[in-house]
């Protein structure tokens, strides 16, 4: 076997974990970017911040696994890669956080639906024409809690209530698609969680298991190293002496 594939070999467990790191990170991401766009599209009750720190946590965990092995390498004494690993149990709280933090979002109860009424609220008391008017075009719905009630377009001197219904036709009300949104989102986002912590659990593993200056394996692939460079120095040279002997009979 090659140096160079014994070289691969030492900082990373199999071709495979990085295969299956690039899955877990990009999966994990991907969900967390198609809640924040949910989120922001929808103005769901639903804190933004699990879905930034899910992508950040993603980013990181896929650029330490595919990180160059000239950088992993420099994990020259086992305090070091203690350190890391450590470091990494510590992170792994975050997405474990969230894993707990997001169902509570989507628990069908008083607060769920209190906090997605009073969301539609906010909207409407600020005038929102264009998130009201989204959320009741993607849905094709119109009010909150029946068809009247703080639809748009808003009700005012010269717009009846039922402006909605009568112009757009649409024949049901907003709420219950909201809070169904609301319930998908904190899914979507719990999962996204727990595939990061799968995520990082895979990086403690990898980096628990990196050799050191004193590690069996770290000298066999630094011996071998030496032996090829010692070798190739021994053609350079063998090179050099006979290019010296040909120029030598040349000059004769």
């Amino acid at each position: 076997m090659s140096s160079r594939v014994r070289h691969n070999t030492m900082y990373f467990k199999s071709a495979s974990m990085k295969v299956m790191s690039a899955g877990l990170g990009l999966a994990a991401c991907g969900l967390s970017l198609w809640t924040y766009i949910q989120v922001r599209r929808f103005a769901l009750p639903v804190t933004c911040m699990i879905s930034i720190l899910n992508i950040l946590i993603s980013s990181a965990g896929l650029a330490v696994m595919w990180s160059p092995r000239k950088v992993v390498a420099t994990t020259e004494n086992r305090r070091y890669i203690d350190f890391i690993t450590s470091y990494s149990h510590v992170i792994i709280l975050v997405p474990f956080a969230l894993a707990v933090l997001s169902p509570t979002y989507g628990v069908p109860s008083d607060v769920r639906a209190c906090r997605t009424e009073m969301q539609w609220e906010h909207l409407f008391q600020a005038k929102n024409e264009a998130a009201v008017k989204s959320i009741q075009k993607q849905f094709r719905c119109c009010g909150f809690n029946s068809m009247r009630d703080r639809a748009w377009p808003f009700p005012s001197r010269h717009v009846n209530a039922d402006a909605c219904e009568r112009n757009l036709g649409f024949e049901t009300y907003c709420g219950p698609f909201l809070k169904e949104k609301v319930l998908h989102a904190a899914i979507v986002s719990c999962f996204a969680s727990v595939l990061n912590i799968i995520l990082l659990l895979l990086i403690t593993s990898v980096i628990s298991k990196l050799p050191t200056q004193g590690h069996p394996s770290y000298l066999e692939v630094n011996v071998r190293s030496r032996l090829l460079q010692g070798n190739n120095d021994d053609v350079q040279e063998t090179f050099e002496e006979d290019r010296r002997r040909r120029a030598e009979r040349d000059n004769m």
